[in-house]
């Protein structure tokens, strides 16, 4: 009896069936903009995956290039932006209504361009994490502890290029608990994945 069920465990992870789902989420199979499933390929092994899709989108507002004309966005929102020359810089806001462990998220940074993601606290005086991966890489901030009702000022920035056509898309996400395994960055018919 332990191998049958052994066995359909390993059937079921193969295809992509969750499991265990907590009454504050939502699970679901993976699939992309083709309505194929995501495979092997963006996860380590099987375990349960919560699908985070967006609750909007915003785009920015100029000026916003300090923390105090920040653009105001939400938590779970799709936000997108231009940085149309190398002095350039953006600044959002958010603000979370739970304690939990937030990711940032930066991607679509246009071919050509290195932008660097930053987050600060403290009206956006004091930095507490940054990332600044080499070239057009996504950029990730991942598990930071944040806390509810508090400012989060995100700043992105040119190390080199710009572009006054293509929108880099930027997006936190509050998970609301530790274990943060990855995200999956196809941008089509999800936005993010985690895995725990």
């Amino acid at each position: 009896m332990f191998k049958k069920k052994m066995y359909l465990f390993s059937i079921l992870c193969l295809i992509g069936t969750i499991f265990i789902i907590p009454s504050n989420a939502v699970f679901a199979s993976v699939v992309n903009k083709n309505n194929q499933e995501i495979t092997e390929s963006y996860f380590s092994n099987c375990e349960e995956m919560e699908v985070i899709r967006s609750a909007g989108t915003i785009y920015e507002s100029e000026p916003n290039n300090t923390s105090s004309t920040a653009d105001s966005t939400n938590d779970d929102y799709d936000n997108y932006g231009l940085i149309s020359t190398t002095s350039d810089e953006d600044w959002w806001v958010v603000r979370f209504a739970e304690n939990g462990y937030a990711n940032f998220w930066l991607s679509n940074i246009p071919s050509g361009c290195d932008y660097d993601l930053q987050l600060y606290t403290n009206n956006g005086t004091i930095l507490l994490k940054s990332s600044m991966n080499p070239g057009n890489n996504d950029e990730l901030i991942a598990e930071c502890w944040v806390t509810a009702n508090t400012d989060y000022f995100i700043r992105i920035k040119s190390y080199s290029g710009s572009s006054t056509s293509s929108y880099y898309k930027f997006r936190t996400q509050n998970t609301q608990y530790h274990g943060y395994a990855g995200f999956v960055t196809d941008t089509a018919s999800y936005k993010g994945v985690y895995a725990t």
